[in-house]
Parts: structure tokens; C-alpha cells; sequence
């Protein structure tokens, strides 16, 4: 069986390399996730497979697929790898992640600057926002309570003076 149904299913699809397309669809729709014999399909972390494994509902099957896509652990790490891992700064951390009920953002600051948190849903809404327009030089620290918030994925964006660092987060 080739495709994507209501149910989740790829299946033995050689030339299937990417999910790619597929991120339009509700993850609440999506009753049994299966993802298997797709030889050359590596990336499987698209927004609603990773909302579905952030809060599955049903039975999750992943596996032989390329590396990075075989199995259901390889897709909630690539889920919550960071958008810009490149530029994220080592005086930077977001926990826990996953997440419950608090977030919490620490980033230690040589000098003071304008310091701006925004979470943002999938679809693009604010969930959140922190501004702090003179912090202290030493570390900075915010907390975003999401204890109301549905489980999935979001986008934390952080702004340090002219630099933007984006990671996902997941709600659990």
C-alpha cells in the first residue's frame, strides 16, 4: 500500500523521500500512525506527525526507513531539534522539553539587551510573549506558564538585541 490515509499509513514506497506536503493535516485526525518500508524516506518530522507523536492516540509504528525516519524516537528528536541550530547560543538552554505545565528560558547576558520570548502555535498565533528592554548582564530568565495550552509542537522565537534564535517545543 502506497500513500497517506486518515489512518497514517505510508508503506513501502522506494521512491518516497520526504512527508513533505502533508504537514497541512490535523493531527487530531489521525487515528494509528503507520510509517514503514519507505527505503529512501529519511525525513518524517513534519508539523503533523509531529503533533501526533507529541500526544498519540492510537498505535505508532515506524520503522524500516532510512536513519532519521526509522523509527518513532529518530522523528520526536528531529521534531525538537532546534529550527536554527547553527546560530543557537551556548549560553542558551529551554527546559524541560518536553513540557507540561512551566517553561522556563535561561540566557546569560554579557550586557544588557533588549530581550524578547515568543511562542508561537503552528499555525502561526502568539501564545506568548516576554519583553524585557534592559536586563541585567548576568543570567536572564523567563517563565511561560503552558499549562492550558494543547499538546503538540510550538516555535519559541528568542531575540537577543539583533539576533533570533527559533526552537520548537513540545507541549505535552
Amino acid at each position: 500500500m502506497i500513500g497517506f490515509e486518515l489512518m497514517g499509513t505510508t508503506y513501502g514506497n522506494p521512491s518516497l523521500i520526504s512527508l513533505a506536503g502533508l504537514d497541512n493535516i490535523d493531527a487530531g485526525s489521525i487515528s494509528e500512525l503507520y510509517i514503514s518500508y519507505n527505503t529512501n524516506l529519511s525525513s518524517c518530522e513534519i508539523q503533523s506527525i509531529c503533533d501526533y507523536l507529541a500526544a498519540p492516540n492510537g498505535t505508532v509504528s515506524i520503522h524500516d526507513n532510512a536513519p532519521g525516519c526509522n523509527s518513532p524516537e529518530e522523528v520526536v528528536e528531529a521534531c525538537t531539534v532546534s529550527v536554527d541550530e547553527m546560530s543557537l547560543p551556548e549560553n542558551f538552554t529551554i527546559f524541560p522539553n518536553p513540557a507540561n505545565d512551566q517553561l522556563t528560558i535561561q540566557i546569560s547576558l554579557e550586557k544588557p539587551e533588549q530581550v524578547r520570548v515568543t511562542v508561537l502555535n503552528v499555525a502561526g498565533q502568539q501564545m506568548a510573549m516576554v519583553t524585557d528592554d534592559r536586563p541585567k548582564a548576568g543570567v536572564y530568565q523567563a517563565e511561560i506558564d503552558i499549562s492550558n495550552w494543547t499538546a503538540g509542537v510550538y516555535l519559541c522565537r528568542i531575540q537577543i538585541g539583533n539576533e533570533t534564535v527559533t526552537k520548537k517545543i513540545i507541549k505535552l
